[in-house]
């Protein structure tokens, strides 16, 4: 029954998306096949509309939606009076949360409701690199038996701060940490990104020195190399077996902490003893 009623609408109104019509208007009418309410109906046009970041796109189910409430349908859309993101930056952003579940083409271009040439571009963008509030991120994605991966996950988080918020940010992280504690490098890091986004308002009130940072998103492969302590962080976060070697012995565990290593049997303090260790693939 639905699926009538929107080719009826498509028939007359596939002008208003453009020349990718013939896509969009196909996988919303494959969204129908397994649609049996007017409520799944709208949960389901909502939410691939809203992560279309296409106005082209909104405005086209919107008036279907208008088809069927002359048919006597009553709609409640989270479309109405509310206005999402649009720009391509973005869809850029949230493709690169996506690309976390290791996808193929065809599911980014569902996805989005977008084109494969689009799906394309945005995918070459993240890998050349884009500026998000002066944080360049820039993804090492590869092609693997048709599913695209990240060597790291990336996630974006926008955090709307009032400049007492800032205030304690910028006043108490730099310092909260021993010099000699392994995160110190984590947490200047996150200062940077903090930094390179406040006002020139912002740092005169809180009498911060704008500071020119090459600021961008780091790969945690690239850092595992590089850095002993980053890689100490890395098998903390990760929960993965990890083989010590300490004082002529071996160990094989798990890092709790950086200062605690677990084994099936024991809990070995690590703090200030020396010692190495890498991960057991």
């Amino acid at each position: 029954m639905f699926k009538e009623l929107f080719k009826d609408y498509c028939k007359c109104n596939r002008y208003l998306l453009g020349r990718n019509s013939d896509d969009i208007i196909n996988r919303f009418t494959n969204y129908l096949d397994d649609i049996d309410s007017i409520e799944d109906l709208i949960d389901t046009f909502d939410y691939k509309t809203i992560r279309s970041f296409n106005n082209k796109i909104k405005e086209f189910i919107l008036g279907f939606y208008a088809k069927l409430k002359m048919e006597g349908y009553q709609i409640e859309s989270l479309l109405y009076g509310n206005s999402f993101p649009t720009d391509v930056n973005s869809r850029r952003l949230a493709l690169a949360k996506f690309l976390h579940n290791n996808p193929t083409l065809q599911q980014i271009q569902e996805e989005f409701n977008m084109s494969e040439r689009t799906a394309e571009y945005d995918i070459d963008a993240l890998r050349n690199g884009i500026n998000i509030n002066g944080v360049e991120i820039k993804l090492d994605i590869v092609n693997r038996n048709k599913k695209y991966y990240c060597s790291s996950t990336i996630h974006p988080i926008f955090l709307p701060l009032n400049l007492t918020e800032v205030y304690a940010l910028s006043k108490y992280l730099p310092t909260v940490l021993k010099n000699n504690n392994i995160n110190n490098e984590v947490l200047n890091d996150l200062f940077k990104k903090i930094n390179c986004q406040l006002s020139d308002y912002a740092l005169d009130r809180l009498e911060l020195e704008k500071k020119e940072f090459k600021v961008s998103f780091k790969e945690e492969a690239e850092l595992y190399k590089k850095d002993r302590q980053y890689r100490i962080l890395y098998a903390c976060k990760s929960g993965c077996e990890c083989v010590l070697l300490l004082e002529d012995k071996s160990f094989t565990g798990k890092f709790k902490d950086e200062n605690t290593f677990e084994t099936s049997d024991s809990t070995i303090d690590l703090k200030d003893k020396s010692f190495d260790f890498y991960i057991n693939n």
